[in-house]
């Protein structure tokens, strides 16, 4: 995708401008490509020995690029809903054999509960001064630390970790592979353009907002 579509528009994310007032920046799939993969660089000391690892931080443009740098450690990501009480949190933990709780300031209070009950190791998310990280070149060691390749035995592993609402009992883990994600992803593409309902997509100057936390 960074290869194909690197000069197209990835992702548009609010900022502030030197008179505190509120902008609108843009990151193209090569930036977010290159940002994402010198992040994962930067964590794969203290991330890669992984089997899973827990992230629960709001929703925002560094959320978005610090779940891509844990995906290019191929780590499965527990993405745990900020709605969750302690509790709940370190039952999901628990239930996935999390390693590692990644998490915003926010939750600081889901970290100490976690680490009090379960002993688990803890990271909290560094400030990622977008605007800096773009004029990074790619990481020289990139290709020896971050593994590209995909091959048919990938298609079943555990790409990421969902968890079910919680409203009638504890939450349950979901876990996603590869397979079932490209899976779901194609269902976009069987509901609009072979059934040819493409009336709102409008035209090439339409930008697509995503709502949800995936």
């Amino acid at each position: 995708m960074a290869k194909k579509f690197g000069k197209n528009p990835c992702a548009y994310y609010q900022d502030m401008d030197i008179n505190g007032e509120i902008i609108v920046k843009k990151l193209t799939y090569e930036q977010v490509d290159r940002i994402s993969s010198n992040l994962a660089c930067t964590l794969h000391p203290i991330l890669a020995d992984n089997s899973v690892v827990s992230l629960m931080e709001n929703h925002s443009v560094y959320y978005y690029i610090f779940s891509l740098a844990i995906y290019k450690l191929r780590i499965p990501i527990l993405f745990l809903s900020t709605r969750n009480s302690s509790q709940s949190a370190c039952h999901l933990l628990k239930q996935v054999g999390a390693q590692t709780f990644v998490y915003g300031e926010s939750y600081s209070h889901i970290k100490e509960a976690a680490v009090e009950v379960l002993g688990i190791k803890h990271l909290k998310i560094p400030d990622i001064n977008i605007d800096e990280m773009i004029e990074h070149p790619l990481n020289i060691d990139s290709d020896k630390l971050l593994d590209r390749t995909f091959t048919r035995k990938d298609l079943l592993k555990t790409l990421l970790i969902v968890h079910s609402s919680g409203t009638t009992g504890i939450p349950k883990a979901v876990r996603w592979s590869n397979q079932y994600l490209m899976y779901y992803t194609q269902v976009v593409h069987y509901s609009t353009m072979i059934r040819d309902q493409t009336d709102f997509l409008g035209d090439g100057n339409d930008i697509s907002i995503n709502l949800a936390p995936l």
